[in-house]
């Protein structure tokens, strides 16, 4: 079997619709903030889920699968979703000021200072 398709097994419970499998794993997707809004496309043919959409990274793509892989009723998953190729090995970036701003200014403690006087002779 090709290495995009996951098959699961039904245990003979009840039997969704493939519309109602649709719209619970939009749903989820929708859910789930490592997957970006709108840019994996469902569709449900008995019971097997196909997803569709180019994703950032490899991370998105795994979230996507894991949310719809568990759903109640869902036979199988196949994965049409594709990587966007110029963000491979690319490292993520953050602009400074984005990083700076997240985090307050860094309080230091004021250095001691001499003392006044000088210590007691044993």
């Amino acid at each position: 079997m090709p290495r995009d398709h996951l098959t699961v097994r039904s245990s003979g419970s009840p039997r969704f619709s493939d519309d109602q499998i649709a719209a619970e794993a939009v749903r989820r997707l929708s859910w789930d903030a490592a997957v970006p809004r709108d840019k994996v496309k469902v569709k449900v043919e008995r019971g097997r889920v196909t997803l569709r959409g180019v994703l950032q990274d490899a991370h998105q793509k795994t979230a996507a699968l894991e949310d719809v892989s568990r759903l109640f009723g869902v036979a199988g998953v196949t994965d049409r979703t594709r990587i966007k190729p110029d963000s491979i090995n690319q490292p993520a970036t953050v602009p400074g000021n984005a990083v700076q701003s997240a985090f307050p200014p860094r309080c230091e403690s004021p250095s001691p200072s001499p003392p006044d006087r000088p210590p007691p002779a044993p």
